[in-house]
């Protein structure tokens, strides 16, 4: 006896049949997939004033846009706040109630989940 049973036999058919290509083709090129839309900034306050305004401008821009806090929101010192950005290079800028700077970063490259940490100086 050469040790495959009839039932052993048809598991293999099951199998080759569940590996075989259906419909269409494989594609030549293996499928990528695709990048996200947006990734997370979180803001880190570590400074010791309240965060008021904050922006993310694309660098080159000739206007810093709105504030990402909105107009009733703030980021205290020991907070942060996260922001969703599109993959690219940005200049960021945090300023205080008073729109002094906290902080600010000219051309961060944004490709992955960041964290923007903000200190007195």
């Amino acid at each position: 006896m050469s040790g495959r049973s009839p039932r052993n036999r048809a598991w293999w058919i099951v199998v080759a049949a569940a590996m075989a290509p259906v419909g269409t083709a494989c594609p030549s090129s293996p499928v990528v997939p695709e990048a996200p839309a947006a990734f997370t900034l979180h803001v880190a306050n570590n400074s010791s004033e309240d965060i008021a305004y904050l922006y993310v401008a694309p660098v080159g821009s000739e206007t810093w846009g709105r504030n990402l806090l909105g107009d009733d929101s703030q980021i205290p010192p020991g907070s942060s706040w996260p922001v969703q950005v599109a993959p690219g290079v940005y200049d960021l800028r945090a300023e205080d109630f008073e729109r002094d700077p906290v902080g600010s970063v000219a051309g961060a490259r944004i490709d992955r989940d960041s964290e923007w940490i903000l200190q007195d100086e």
